[in-house]
């Protein structure tokens, strides 16, 4: 008997040790905790919730082969790149050049697979690369439509605020979790001077990039990107043109390659 209420008194132990640690994982799944209060043994325990979006990164000394002390990529904050890009087209990509820094800043816990970022860039391309020749349709001879431009230079310098996300969908296909992904989309203020005529332009337009990177250590990344851009600049009005006489469209398409820090 003695043996027996042994037994039912461990069983019933294990039995709310069992239901403790549901509502352990439960309460994991659901809640989102500060990164601060993450500890290792979480990470270990729980690796398809906390590095889901996120890995742990050391490094091992070759001389001593002792790790380094993990870093975990969720307590980054902000990232900082550099990339030059050029055109999508392979029989020509110089048609197109652009160069350019980003930084963005991390939101905090409760958004924290969103970022908000700024960008400079600085784009060089021929007309017939980024638009279409056309021609005016409201008779004025001095329209913009009018001006034949075909390979001529046109420069860009653009300035935008934008909003981004990360994740890493591909780090299995790669068989690495070091391999992060970054989607992001500014709206830009631009500056644009047509070499045709030496004409100033200045309007609005937006940049759509994604980014594959792969994190050496702790801080710095390389990867490459692939970026969508589209403006809408205006020169002043003269008289009483239409706005479609003194404005241009331009699109265009271009494949990079960045290195950055993160910290």
């Amino acid at each position: 008997m003695k043996i027996l209420l042994i037994l039912l008194y461990l069983f019933s132990i294990a039995a709310f040790a069992t239901e403790e640690n549901k509502d352990r994982d439960r309460e994991i799944l659901l809640s989102e905790p500060k990164s601060e209060n993450i500890s290792a043994e979480d990470l270990n325990k729980f690796p398809e919730v906390y590095q889901f979006t996120d890995s742990v990164l050391s490094e091992r000394d070759s001389e001593t082969g002792i790790n380094s002390e993990a870093y975990y990529t969720r307590q980054d904050r902000n990232r900082v790149s550099i990339s030059y890009s050029l055109s999508q087209d392979y029989e020509d990509p110089t048609k197109v050049q652009t160069a350019d820094i980003m930084y963005f800043n991390q939101f905090n816990d409760s958004y924290r697979l969103f970022w908000w970022g700024v960008q400079a860039k600085i784009t060089s391309a021929r007309y017939d690369a980024i638009a279409e020749e056309r021609v005016s349709l409201s008779g004025d001879a001095n329209s913009d439509a009018n001006t034949t431009r075909d390979q001529e230079l046109q420069s860009f310098t653009i300035l935008g605020v934008g909003l981004a996300h990360r994740f890493k969908v591909l780090s299995e296909a790669f068989g690495t979790d070091r391999m992060f992904e970054f989607i992001s989309v500014f709206g830009n203020y631009i500056l644009h001077v047509d070499s045709t005529d030496e004409e100033r332009y200045t309007g609005f337009g937006y940049t759509a990039e994604y980014n594959l990177s792969r994190r050496t250590g702790e801080g710095f990344f390389y990867g490459g990107k692939v970026s969508y851009n589209w403006a809408l600049v205006q020169r002043p009005q003269v008289d009483e043109e239409k706005l479609a006489d003194r404005s241009l469209v331009f699109g265009w398409t271009s494949f990079g390659l960045e290195i950055g820090y993160i910290f």
